[in-house]
């Protein structure tokens, strides 16, 4: 058997789902699995400059991606919108799936690929599955949903069938698939000494997204300046950013500073706060990791939802300020706020989904 994803890089997000599903598919189900940026093999002009794109509008003007984001919302506009991508694609993407033969289903992890990418592959294939995997913890865009999928699985609420089907023995969510370095229990005395940190130190993480959202350098600086914590700062895959913060802190001794790591997961666990922006992925990593969350920035519309599940669940907090940043981190390290906080996390310590749903994706392609 042999599965296409329709993923792309935009963000960190969609593609290292993937990545997590097509290893558990290929290790435990010996299923091949492809997974092209569909955005740079399959379009041309204008589409295809997209995953440049949405870095920079995300970066730079979040408040016009909120603004495309509710814009883009009500059902029949976000048809429409879709009608004028099919007029400049006559060819309905042939070229492309020419590529995939042989494809037994198509597994969506992204929101713009699930409607016209969708239709042209129904004209291509005969008896495809299509499958759409949620990554988002509670609110959905319009683009998320199609009616016409023959499966769509959340993570924190029922799956969806084309033909409805009762189902018996459900998880009691599904998770996001994460990779399965955060299935591990890792020792942090261990992990202390290979990053060379001090064994009574408190140890804070931020990140900046895979792309280096957010005032990363006011954060790092105000905190490293106020406090003695240490700091393991991640930069993703903005050079920028980490060159400047190489260059403020080249000689000091209570802070490490990475571009894009792989061994994230080693990261998460010896870190006793992680200050994060609201991308489902890093937070989904925390809450595997067992480590409370700050929250500093969001996308408007797209991340709301999932603030909104941290704060909800009492896993973390929403500090938009330095000055909250600071409170909350004081409050997390220096009282039995951060054991609370940890037992809420136990509640959702399993959150890495891959395992299960890569099984129950199988099931349905069985049945």
């Amino acid at each position: 058997m042999k599965i296409l994803f329709f993923t792309s890089q935009t963000g960190g997000g969609h593609m290292t789902v993937a990545r997590a599903l097509a290893e558990e598919l290929k290790e435990k189900y010996n299923i091949e699995s492809y997974l092209p940026d569909f955005f740079l093999e399959a379009t041309k002009k204008p589409f295809c400059n997209f995953p440049e794109n949405y870095s920079k509008i995300t970066k730079d003007f979040p408040f016009f991606w909120g603004f495309l984001w509710y814009f883009t919302y009500p059902k029949w506009w976000y048809h429409y919108l879709n009608k004028i991508v099919e007029f400049f694609t006559p060819t309905y993407l042939e070229d492309f799936f020419r590529k995939y033969p042989d494809i037994k289903a198509i597994l969506s992890v992204h929101p713009l690929l699930n409607h016209f990418p969708f239709l042209s592959a129904k004209k291509f294939y005969k008896d495809i599955k299509f499958i759409i995997i949620g990554i988002e913890f509670l609110k959905y865009h319009t683009s998320w949903f199609q009616k016409e999928a023959d499966l769509i699985i959340y993570p924190f609420s029922s799956p969806y069938f084309k033909d409805y089907q009762k189902l018996n023995n459900l998880p009691k969510y599904f998770g996001i698939p994460l990779r399965k370095e955060f299935d591990f229990d890792y020792n942090k005395e261990e992990l202390k000494r290979k990053y060379q940190i001090e064994k009574d130190k408190k140890v804070v993480l931020i990140l900046g997204g895979s792309e280096g959202w957010g005032k990363i350098n006011k954060i790092v600086k105000e905190i490293y300046s106020k406090r003695d914590y240490y700091l393991i700062c991640v930069c993703g895959r903005n050079l920028e950013l980490f060159n400047q913060l190489k260059k403020m802190f080249d000689k000091e001794k209570r802070i490490k500073i990475f571009s894009y790591v792989e061994k994230i997961a080693e990261l998460f666990a010896i870190s006793d706060v992680a200050i994060l922006k609201a991308g489902s992925i890093s937070l989904a990593e925390a809450i595997a990791s067992q480590v409370p969350i700050i929250i500093y920035h969001y996308l408007y519309g797209q991340e709301l939802g999932n603030i909104q599940f941290i704060t909800k669940n009492r896993l973390g907090f929403y500090a938009p300020n330095i000055k909250e940043i600071i409170f909350y981190l004081d409050k997390i390290l220096l009282t039995d706020l951060g054991d609370k906080l940890k037992e809420n996390l136990k509640k959702f310590k399993d959150i890495n989904g891959r395992k299960r749903i890569a099984q129950f994706i199988i099931n349905f392609l069985k049945s």
